[in-house]
């Protein structure tokens, strides 16, 4: 049977996690539609991993991890299950920056992804920032425009007279 909840998530994770290929995992974070409820039928579950500070990350060890920790809680959790590794403290991309500022802790510490979730807060300002100053250089820009194309209308009823 499908999980309907985040407790059912929290219930099954150790089902999950009691595989030896995934004994690296710490954390793990639901964020997305299931994570706000709109729980359909067929609605899946969005997962951010964590990994063990002292986790190996050569090779190709940490995508194994990640597929099969996807694939086991795809069965147990009855839905299907998209994973996102958080490998390092760093964030990227739009998807692990949308995670980390809205996930919930389903298995771990709560506070485990803290340094990353500031981080990402930081990157989101930032950019709004930016975006703000591009809007208002855009407006300035248009002002110019628009000045322009009057000087030079004007000047046109000029030369014609």
């Amino acid at each position: 049977m499908p999980v309907q909840s985040l407790a059912g998530i929290r219930h099954r994770c150790p089902a999950v996690l009691n595989d030896p290929e995934c004994a690296s995992l710490v954390w793990i974070g639901v964020y997305g539609p299931f994570s706000r409820n709109p729980r359909k039928p067929t609605c899946g579950i969005n997962v951010i991993i964590g990994y063990r500070p002292d986790f190996d990350r050569s090779g190709w060890r940490e995508y194994s991890v990640l597929e099969r920790f996807e694939s086991r809680a795809t069965k147990i959790f009855g839905r299907k299950v998209d994973v996102i590794p958080m490998l390092t403290q760093k964030v990227l991309g739009y998807q692990m920056l949308e995670g980390l500022l809205t996930c919930i802790t389903v298995y771990g510490p709560k506070d485990w992804h803290d340094s990353a979730r500031i981080k990402a807060r930081k990157m989101l300002d930032e950019g709004y920032g930016r975006l703000r100053k591009a809007y208002g250089i855009m407006d300035q820009i248009e002002q110019a425009l628009e000045s322009t194309n009057k000087n030079v209308t004007e000047l046109f009823v000029l030369l014609i007279c």
